[in-house]
């Protein structure tokens, strides 16, 4: 069955003329996922597994949240692998490292919310 984990109140700082870029990391063997990135506008992306995406600069991310879906699962044997991990980061910065135990769930959805401000 799966399981939501919400994470909210994450703000990044970024200057004005800078590419913002996600990266999307799972530290487990096994573990393998898909991302949905809603920025303002009409920019949207798509993450397949572990990638780097340019999702824009300030000029557009300031116009409203930036909404992530995310649903990452872990394929290798519970025994080899007790959990599911999924890192976020943001311009090279860490900014979320999920883990749940598979026995909570094999395929966790994770909504995160994320705010830009300007230097």
């Amino acid at each position: 069955m799966s399981k939501v984990y919400f994470y909210r109140d994450i703000t990044v700082d970024i200057s004005e003329n800078e590419d913002v870029s996600l990266r999307v990391e799972f530290p487990d063997a096994g573990t393998t996922g898909h991302t949905f990135i809603n920025v303002p506008g009409n920019n949207d992306k798509e993450i397949f597994n572990t990638e780097s995406k340019v999702i824009g600069q300030w000029e557009n991310l300031k116009k409203g949240m930036t909404i992530i879906t995310a649903s990452p699962s872990n394929i290798a044997a519970e025994d080899e692998v007790e959990q599911v991990r999924y890192q976020l980061y943001v311009n090279d910065v860490l900014k979320l490292d999920h883990a749940n135990q598979k026995t909570e769930t094999k395929i966790p959805q994770l909504i995160i919310l994320i705010n830009f401000k300007l230097k």
